[in-house]
């Protein structure tokens, strides 16, 4: 019986592994609808790198698709299929959610629920996260200006190898003195 549930269980995650495989085949060849058909299937899968993975991109593709694709732009769409990944620890999702808020793109912009959203990303070490939040301290969105918290931020992005974060700590550190 447990060889049974095993191959079967092996069986369902390599359908849901095609689905993803024939997704980004479609998603490469712009063929969006076909992409959405077969992400959505994988978002049932077993796997859960898969379903991340799913989902994650059924988020991309309507926040970032254009009309003449064939696909009409859905941010609701897209900021719910991030809300599933990033209730399931997903850092890229929890990233993107918090980009949303933080443009008010899809979402009423909410800085607070946009350095919540970055913070749960840069806990799993999310290099974009530590810039954003950098950033949002450099300049002061949503919150005070405090240059010493935005260098703090920037280091972390550097020291995960953020050539960029690494320069503005220099130029940051360099308005200090």
């Amino acid at each position: 019986m447990k060889k049974i549930i095993a191959f079967v269980l092996l069986i369902s995650l390599n359908i849901f592994a095609n689905d993803i495989d024939r997704a980004d085949e479609a998603y490469d060849k712009q063929d969006y609808k076909t992409a959405i058909e077969y992400y959505t299937k994988a978002t049932n899968s077993q796997d859960l790198a898969t379903k991340l993975d799913a989902m994650n991109q059924l988020g991309f593709i309507y926040d970032n698709v254009q009309i003449h694709q064939g696909i009409t732009p859905n941010l609701k769409l897209a900021y719910e299929w991030y809300k599933k990944c990033a209730d399931l620890d997903d850092a890229q999702c929890q990233f993107n959610i918090g980009s949303m808020y933080d443009e008010g793109h899809g979402v009423i912009q909410n800085y607070a629920e946009a350095m919540f959203w970055y913070k749960k990303a840069a806990e799993k070490d999310f290099v974009d996260a530590f810039y954003n939040i950098g950033l949002i301290y450099e300049i002061g969105k949503g919150t005070r200006k405090d240059i010493q918290e935005a260098i703090k931020w920037y280091s972390k992005a550097a020291a995960l190898g953020d050539v960029e974060s690494a320069q503005i700590v220099n130029e940051l550190k360099a308005t200090l003195k």
